[in-house]
Formats: structure tokens, C-alpha cells, sequence
């Protein structure tokens, strides 16, 4: 799991704790949510991923649960400007032509390549985010860790 292995330094170097759960028909329809979620006393960062449609989306709550609704306390879009920056850079210039470029040379195996690359690069840049969190404030998105 590539999400697993991008956040370990959480458990390693952090000592939180980390859950792995899937959940099935939510949304009221047929789809799978795998979720990845990373706590301790202080609270629980959960990453949702969607798999078949590519998207994934990041919580904050209280405390670990294992009822999925539970874990969407805080949706961290919306509060933290961290998140913004990120999302701003993994959408740069270099991505947008890429992505154009593919669209338009209607190889459809291109779009699901650089799906898969943005969600890489999310991943690292999101990583990357939540170290310099921690070294700052010595906390992430809600979840104090020093």
C-alpha cells in the first residue's frame, strides 16, 4: 500500500498509532472507501481513499473509530491553508500540460497514468507538509505528536 509506506514515519518516528479499514456501499451506492487512519490521545488523521474514482479525501476527529462516519469530524480542506498550498502545487503549470497533453491524444491509459502520478505526488507533498507541521508546531492538522 502506497499510503501505508508514505505515512509510516508517523508510527516510526511518532509513535502514533495506525488503522487500516475498509468500508463498502457507502454514499449510499456500491463504493469501497479504504481508510488510513493515524492517532493517538490527541486526536485522529484519517486519509479516505476512494479507488474507483480516484479521489481521496483527509479528516480530523477527536478520536479513532470504526464507524467511518465518525472519523469525518473535520474535513481538513476547509480549515487548514497547509492544504491549500499543497493542492496548489501538486496542480502546477507542469501537471495542467500534461494532463492536456494526454486529454488530447485520446490514449486513454494516459489520464489513468497521470491520476495515478497526481495521486503520488499528493501523497509525498502531503508527507513532506505534515513533517514541517510537526517540526514547527509540533502538531498536524489537530494531532499533537511532541
Amino acid at each position: 500500500m502506497k499510503i501505508k509506506k508514505e505515512f509510516d514515519f508517523l508510527v516510526e518516528d511518532y509513535g502514533l498509532e495506525y488503522l487500516h479499514q475498509g468500508f463498502k456501499n457507502c454514499y449510499g451506492g456500491h463504493w469501497f472507501i479504504d481508510t488510513h487512519s493515524y492517532y493517538n490521545k490527541s486526536g485522529c488523521f484519517t486519509i479516505h481513499d476512494l479507488p474507483q474514482r480516484g479521489e481521496m479525501d483527509f479528516f480530523y476527529a477527536k478520536r479513532c473509530s470504526n464507524i467511518r462516519e465518525e472519523l469525518c469530524e473535520q474535513d481538513i480542506r476547509a480549515v487548514y491553508p497547509e492544504f491549500r498550498r499543497i493542492e496548489k502545487e501538486v496542480y502546477s503549470d507542469p501537471y495542467e500540460e500534461l494532463l492536456t497533453k494526454s486529454v488530447n491524444s485520446w490514449k486513454f491509459w494516459k489520464p489513468l497514468k497521470i491520476q495515478n502520478q497526481y495521486r503520488d505526488l499528493m501523497m509525498k507533498t502531503l508527507a513532506e507538509t505534515i513533517k514541517m507541521m510537526i517540526e514547527r508546531d509540533g502538531k498536524f492538522f489537530g494531532v499533537k505528536v511532541k
